[in-house]
């Protein structure tokens, strides 16, 4: 199927009402931003989208932060009628950002653009933007991370959440 060069695929986010609001998902290639307060919902949204991107035969990345660490998402969110454990570990993997973080900022996108590379990854997941600040000095280099990892990954066609 040919896609249409002024209107980019679209991502299910696994919600009907949500992909109706954005006329049929997420654009492909974009950086998505959830944003709200604590318990707002965000990473059960965004679990939602990564599950929903699995099965739809994508391969996703889902980097957690400190509050949302993967035993924790898997037990909180295990009995969810999107939530499908076949898909954790083969179309779904997770990993941790701080553990990353650790490394440097620049050895950190290296180190993500290059698992978005061998693993053929159509989806990355980034929760727990807190974490991300607490690894890097300013706010400034934080948008600066996010901007520029969401660029490299838009050019080999990952969409960033």
């Amino acid at each position: 199927m040919a896609t249409d060069p002024v209107r980019p695929e679209l991502l299910a986010t696994g919600v009907p009402n949500l992909d109706g609001i954005l006329g049929g998902g997420i654009a492909s290639r974009s950086s998505v931003m959830l944003l709200g307060a604590s318990g707002t919902g965000k990473s059960i949204l965004a679990l939602q989208i990564a599950f929903e991107q699995a099965r739809a035969g994508k391969r996703v990345l889902y980097l957690t932060g400190y509050s949302e660490t993967h035993d924790k998402l898997v037990s909180h969110n295990a009995s969810l009628a999107f939530y499908d454990h076949a898909l954790v570990g083969s179309q779904l993997t997770f990993a941790s950002v701080p553990s990353l973080l650790r490394t440097g900022a620049d050895e950190t996108e290296d180190a993500l653009v290059q698992m978005a590379r061998d693993r053929d990854l159509g989806l990355v997941v980034l929760d727990g933007f807190r974490s991300i600040r607490g690894f890097l000095p300013t706010d400034g280099d934080v948008v600066a991370f996010v901007y520029s990892l969401g660029a490299k990954l838009a050019i080999m066609g990952v969409t960033t959440s």
